[in-house]
């Protein structure tokens, strides 16, 4: 008889184990379909954002970095300056300010290479501002706020690739700049739809990563 009430007693503690470990399962397939389903909110944002285009008059247009090659812009930075010319050129703003340091093993800064580029096709050396130091977005956009203040700037219309738009946004906001959007159409990546989806993918992962406050 005891026996009996022994294996009962064990039959019922493995089977509340076998409760405990699949409520875990299913709690653990819960938080694992929230998250995802919280990535794919953020994809779809970057794409929403991406589509949509808000310049218009501000002070200043600023230009996103990009590599440029031996002194020559790449052509992923060469498609965000002539956009940010073609702005210019409208005269929604009167000043251009162009970012990015040196990369690894240059000799010139993305920002210097994208001021001669716009330099040699029109605008003035004295409506251009270099932001030279920043190695990421975060970096060029906190020193860009810097020289907006100096100048009694704004609002700034930012350009980059269209991938970049929703947090690069929202770092120009938290930084007191009153931001408008304006992607580049003609950008290699933005041709190639396979690099687009792999790049906005990997933005909102960033995008993640910056509300939990990792600067990149």
């Amino acid at each position: 008889m005891r026996g009996a009430i022994v294996r009962e007693q064990r039959a019922s503690l493995r089977r509340a184990q076998r409760r405990r470990g699949l409520s875990f399962v299913r709690l653990l397939l819960l938080l694992l379909l929230l998250v995802a389903a919280g990535y794919a909110l953020i994809v779809w944002q970057v794409y929403r954002v991406a589509a949509e285009e808000n310049a218009q008059a501000a002070d200043v247009i600023v230009v996103l970095g990009a590599a440029q090659w031996n002194g020559q812009p790449s052509p992923v930075l060469q498609a965000r300056l002539d956009h940010a010319l073609a702005l210019y050129n409208t005269g929604l703003a009167q000043a251009i300010i162009t970012t990015g340091g040196l990369g690894d093993g240059d000799r010139y800064t993305e920002a210097d290479i994208a001021a001669r580029y716009l330099t040699h096709r029109g605008v003035p050396v004295e409506e251009i501002a270099r932001e030279e130091e920043g190695r990421n977005t975060w970096q060029s956009l906190s020193a860009v706020s810097g020289i907006m203040r100096e100048h009694g700037w704004h609002s700034a219309i930012l350009v980059s690739d269209p991938f970049h738009m929703m947090r690069s946004a929202k770092m120009a906001g938290d930084l007191g700049i009153t931001a408008y959007t304006s992607p580049t159409r003609t950008s290699p990546i933005s041709a190639d739809q396979g690099w687009e989806a792999h790049y906005a993918l990997r933005e909102a992962a960033s995008y993640i990563a910056y509300l939990f406050s990792i600067k990149n």
